[in-house]
């Protein structure tokens, strides 16, 4: 029921930065707006956005994010949608694969070094 709410959550979240992008009220990023450094995953938003227009190489100069939002914000919903269909768990089972995979202290130490690095260039390009 989470992923559900998650999923709907970043579709509205995207519609809502979508709309006020462009009429110049869209304020951003909390994280830098108090502390006025960008977060890691600044920019992950307009990503999603260039990659919806087709800008693929823009999406990925603001944040390489942007690409795994919009597989998880493609494939999810249909996903948790086939289980429901078909009364299976296979997302949950899913969920809890990729939980365990992360708490191996290797797994979470270079995707900590890969969100690092993020952060690092996000700070760089001024995003």
């Amino acid at each position: 029921m989470l992923s559900v709410v998650a999923c709907a959550a970043g579709y509205v979240w995207l519609a809502a930065s979508s709309m006020h992008a462009e009429e110049g009220v869209w304020r951003g990023c909390l994280f830098k707006q108090f502390f006025h450094i960008p977060c890691p995953a600044c920019g992950s938003t307009r990503a999603l956005i260039a990659l919806c227009q087709g800008h693929w190489k823009e999406s990925l100069l603001l944040n390489p994010n942007g690409v795994l939002l919009a597989v998880l914000m493609l494939l999810v919903p249909g996903w948790i949608l086939l289980d429901i269909i078909k009364g299976k768990d296979s997302f949950f089972r899913f969920y809890l694969w990729v939980g365990r995979i992360f708490i191996r202290k290797r797994i979470f130490i270079i995707f900590l070094f890969l969100v690092l690095i993020n952060w690092c260039w996000n700070i760089y390009k001024g995003l």
